[in-house]
């Protein structure tokens, strides 16, 4: 099939420039396109959606009935929209519902040496879902952290020095995020004198009652005692004043 063969049942004087833009951009990048077809499958956080330049399973479309970011990817795939796009696999969405739980997880995070716990704690904190590549220059600690498949990473290219580096689809991002920086990080509070400020380790300090910092008990890595009782986390807006 040729471009000749397809055309949208829309033009470009109804599309909404704002979904011009989401088509482009590079999170857009779909599963596989069918060009013999001109079909279109393109994976979100919620379930992959199957794309045709007349329809579209995603909600937006049937909401509105209009040509969705995933009809104007299609079409600028096909070359039936004249328009520029980026493509990476490494920016396509992972769908929330592999991922598996926190204590699985930590299985594999626990078997990283220290070095690379903080690697990986320093890269989640990078990655977000409007970010979801970041990168890296490639180390041993890194290519530790590639043998136990928590990150997905993609070799530098040309005279670029470093991988792009994503999360996983099965790792809980956030919660594996959390769980190292409670472990590692550090918190600044109250002396017990109530006179100064110090930085102590968040361990030393009272956490959240939840699921992370049940794993770091469960794991040995942290106990409520008296001691922290007597201390206060310092607020943001207190110390910023002091300064």
């Amino acid at each position: 099939m040729t471009t000749d063969d397809v055309s949208p049942k829309w033009s470009e004087r109804e599309i909404d420039p704002c979904r011009i833009l989401s088509a482009q951009s590079k999170s857009l990048t779909p599963v596989k396109i069918d060009k013999e077809s001109a079909v279109g499958y393109f994976q979100g956080r919620r379930g992959r959606y199957k794309a045709t330049l007349e329809s579209c399973q995603c909600g937006d479309f049937l909401y509105t009935g209009g040509p969705c970011k995933h009809m104007l990817r299609l079409a600028m795939e096909l070359g039936v929209l004249d328009k520029t796009f980026e493509s990476d696999v490494a920016y396509i969405p992972t769908p929330k519902s592999d991922a598996c739980s926190l204590s699985s997880a930590v299985d594999y995070v626990e078997k990283l040496s220290d070095e690379a716990q903080i690697l990986l704690k320093e890269i989640l904190f990078k990655i977000s879902e409007n970010s979801p590549v970041c990168k890296v220059r490639k180390t041993e600690a890194l290519e530790e952290i590639e043998t136990q498949k928590i990150l997905k990473v993609i070799p530098p290219e040309g005279r670029e020095r470093r991988c792009r580096v994503s999360c996983a689809g099965w790792c809980p991002k956030g919660k594996v995020q959390k769980y190292l920086s409670r472990k590692f990080g550090m918190r600044e509070i109250l002396s017990e004198d109530g006179n100064g400020h110090e930085f102590v380790s968040a361990l030393d300090t009272r956490l959240p009652d939840d699921e992370v910092t049940r794993e770091l008990i469960d794991r040995g890595y942290y106990a409520m005692t008296e001691r922290l009782d007597v201390r206060k986390e310092i607020k943001p807006e207190d110390w910023i004043k002091d300064l």
